[in-house]
């Protein structure tokens, strides 16, 4: 049985460093096809029904409202099918942190994931890569460089028993400090 764990997570002081420095208004931009066609339909996909969520109090989610709203005061219930539910809800929380702000398309040729690879610190949040991370070893390519795969926009680590993949989904200033964030989807799955 494939185990999949999916976090949504934004960065936005972590990964600054991976920024050169930025003068002026903060455009937004979107990397995702899947974001970027769900940021047209806003509403449309903000009430879509999805997979049902059980969470700890007992309550159930099925749309980004209820989720979004449930979320706020509880956790969700720790079981198989609310792990395999939850990828379909990290576009609800992308869309609740970009709101109505208008991001234009995200530049072609851009070499983020390598950027990914190299300046993260997989430290910074939970992850199955914990144990194997110290001083000396917290970015993707200090770890196995050679498992390292990437993209204009994703950093992929890859074994035989397991895939860890971080994708660049948007940046757009968040904390309204001037400096584009960048919000990012993780997978970290078993394979088997």
């Amino acid at each position: 049985m494939t185990r999949n764990l999916l976090v949504v997570f934004t960065l936005c002081g972590l990964l600054l460093a991976c920024q050169g420095r930025q003068e002026g208004v903060v455009a937004g931009a979107v990397y995702n096809v899947e974001l970027a066609t769900a940021l047209q339909q806003y509403q449309e996909s903000f009430n879509k029904k999805r997979a049902t969520l059980t969470l700890a109090s007992g309550a159930t989610a099925q749309t980004c409202d209820e989720y979004l709203r449930l979320m706020a005061t509880t956790v969700l219930k720790e079981d198989v099918n609310n792990q395999l539910a939850k990828g379909e809800y990290l576009l609800c929380e992308a869309l609740a942190i970009i709101g109505d702000k208008k991001l234009s398309a995200g530049r072609q040729g851009a070499t983020f994931g390598q950027t990914l690879a190299a300046r993260l610190d997989v430290r910074s949040f939970p992850s199955s890569l914990f144990q194997m991370l110290d001083e000396q070893k917290y970015s993707l390519n200090q770890l196995d460089a050679k498992a390292i795969k990437t993209d204009n926009t994703a950093v992929i680590s890859e074994t035989e028993e397991w895939r860890y993949r971080i994708e660049l989904v948007a940046t757009l200033d968040v904390n309204n400090n001037g400096k584009a964030d960048w919000l990012l989807w993780l997978a970290d799955e078993a394979k088997t």
